[in-house]
């Protein structure tokens, strides 16, 4: 049986890479988005780590946008959305 750190683990380890939630919470293993928002709710320490999954995964598709030789406009215009949404300003 997969325990809930483990469960959190692959979360993470997905949001890091720049997926969204609803596909990190996609996989085996894994829990679904709406309980993973309520572990979030009930828990901040688990919430700030699911945060900052989010903002390393941003950065990670900014790397993907960097090093793509291929920038049609339209691609750029959609990366740069997500990646604003994904990397919160920090107050």
């Amino acid at each position: 049986m997969v325990t809930k750190g483990e469960m959190l683990e692959n979360v993470i380890s997905a949001l890091q890479a720049g997926n969204t939630i609803m596909q990190a919470c996609d996989g085996p293993n894994t829990p679904h988005r709406s309980t993973l928002r309520l572990w979030m709710l009930r828990n901040n320490d688990i919430a700030n780590k699911i945060l900052t999954a989010r903002r390393l995964g941003g950065w990670a598709l900014f790397d993907k946008l960097v090093e793509d030789q291929t920038p049609p406009s339209e691609k750029l215009a959609a990366m740069k959305y997500l990646i604003t949404k994904l990397i919160p300003t920090q107050e």
